[in-house]
């Protein structure tokens, strides 16, 4: 399927763990739900997670994501994350996990992604059974728009996750809004630079439960660093620098996830000393309208934005779906995939049913 397989050996175990996106792109089919980047040239892609004889051909895998980055940039966003289900964060049980192939992958959103097939975790193989019952809970970082059960290479149930409009009214409560800092001037001007970032982000009410960097690789600058410091309840201190130059992907911009429970006057301020002294102050209850951007200098050079805010029901969805197509014969193995409105995307590794004896 992929241009890399992992294969994990602890003393006498091993398991297969198959990498479905990276920083060229997603390697579900040649032609795929994210852009494939041939940086080095043409590979072949199997597509097990969509062929039955790719499957075949892999053998039991799990999956992950990985970034493949030559950047210095580690975990880098949208360039594939690894995702495990340890029952401990410690090496021994982040290894478990691995030989138990209690694993995802995502493209660069941290979706949590949780599915058992008769209460067997992804990774598992599961004796035959006519009747399949999928429990699929999933908690995205932007709005959701399907969770996809595919049955050995097919779609065989979508959940679609409903719309929350501008106009219906945030009361307050749990929510999560994307601050994302960058752009500058259009390549066609010939102006590339690299713009360093220094600011504090402050938020009222004590509303503030977690932030999430968004940061991406390139341009590689041994001289500056990413970081988000003093985080606490009521806010973060920030340092970034971006640049067209070397953008991965030419998405010149980098920014955080941050993740509220408060209410509808909560404050979101921004106080930039870098790259020119800015104030930017918004409330949750005017971001759950509109989003809201700002040139930070003179037009065409770096902006702001403060995506719009995301509320539970559009960004969580829980659900079970009951398989009884069955063949005696058949090897099945079921995969969920999830995709947000902003075309991230998570999939989980499969569980497989195992023939009638």
């Amino acid at each position: 399927m992929l241009m890399l397989a992992l294969t994990i050996i602890s003393n006498t175990s091993f398991a297969l763990i198959l990498r479905a996106a990276q920083r060229r792109g997603a390697n579900e089919v040649a032609v795929g739900m994210v852009n494939y980047v041939l940086a080095c040239g043409a590979y072949t892609v199997i597509g097990a997670l969509r062929q039955p004889e790719g499957a075949a051909l892999a053998g039991r895998f799990g999956l992950v994501g990985g970034t493949d980055d030559h950047f210095a940039c580690p975990g880098a966003w949208g360039e594939g994350l690894a995702c495990v289900w340890a029952t401990e964060l410690t090496r021994n049980g982040i290894w478990e996990a691995l030989l138990a192939r209690r694993t995802y992958a995502v493209t660069g959103d941290r979706i949590i992604l949780q599915y058992t097939l008769n209460d067997a975790p992804m990774g598992s193989a599961v004796p035959f059974d006519p009747t399949r019952e999928l429990r699929v809970r999933v908690e995205g970082m932007d709005e959701l728009d399907t969770i996809e059960v595919h049955k050995n290479g097919r779609v065989v149930h979508t959940e679609r996750v409903a719309t929350v409009l501008p106009g219906d009214k945030f009361t307050g409560g749990r929510c999560k809004l994307r601050i994302r800092w960058g752009w500058g001037p259009w390549a066609a001007l010939n102006m590339a630079r690299t713009c360093d970032w220094k600011g504090k982000l402050r938020v009222s009410h004590d509303a503030l439960v977690k932030a999430t960097p968004i940061i991406q690789s390139g341009p590689l600058d041994d001289t500056r660093r990413d970081t988000f410091r003093d985080v606490s309840s009521r806010g973060l201190e920030f340092t970034s620098f971006t640049s067209r130059h070397q953008a991965y992907n030419e998405d010149p911009t980098k920014g955080v996830i941050l993740e509220f429970n408060g209410p509808p006057d909560t404050t979101i301020r921004m106080e930039l000393t870098e790259p020119y002294e800015q104030l930017y102050e918004h409330t949750l209850g005017d971001l759950a309208e509109s989003s809201s951007s700002h040139f930070v200098g003179q037009f065409a050079e770096e902006s702001v934005l403060f995506h719009r805010l995301v509320v539970p029901q559009s960004y969580t969805c829980e659900f079970t779906w009951v398989d009884e197509d069955y063949h005696y014969a058949s090897d099945d193995f079921y995969i969920i995939r999830v995709k947000q409105m902003n075309g991230q995307m998570a999939w989980s590794s499969p569980v497989w049913v195992n023939p009638r004896a």
